[in-house]
């Protein structure tokens, strides 16, 4: 996996960072943005989930929706939508 730099740190759970190549993501574990600072390397081992948005402007309010909300509804949306995608074969 890449190295993903911290960009920020929108709750304990999730942050905003940068790839390698310069993409911004949004990356999801839990504890992942404990104690952590702009700058600093994310461990591979803390991600369960990385989201990459497009849209700038996608991306700022997919972190505000991120942000007030609990990690494990964070989760279960996203095994719901993946759940339909995969038996609706959705992209």
């Amino acid at each position: 996996m890449d190295n993903i730099i911290i960009e920020k740190v929108i709750n304990n759970n999730i942050i905003s960072a940068y790839e390698k190549s310069g993409a911004e993501v949004i990356v999801m574990g839990r504890g992942i943005g404990f104690k952590k600072k702009q700058g600093e390397v994310v461990p591979a081992d803390q991600i369960s989930k990385i989201f990459r948005i497009k849209s700038r402007t996608l991306t700022e309010q997919f972190k505000e929706l991120l942000a007030n909300m609990p990690l494990e509804r964070v989760r279960i949306s996203d095994e719901i939508i993946s759940h339909e995608k995969d038996h609706l074969k959705l992209n």
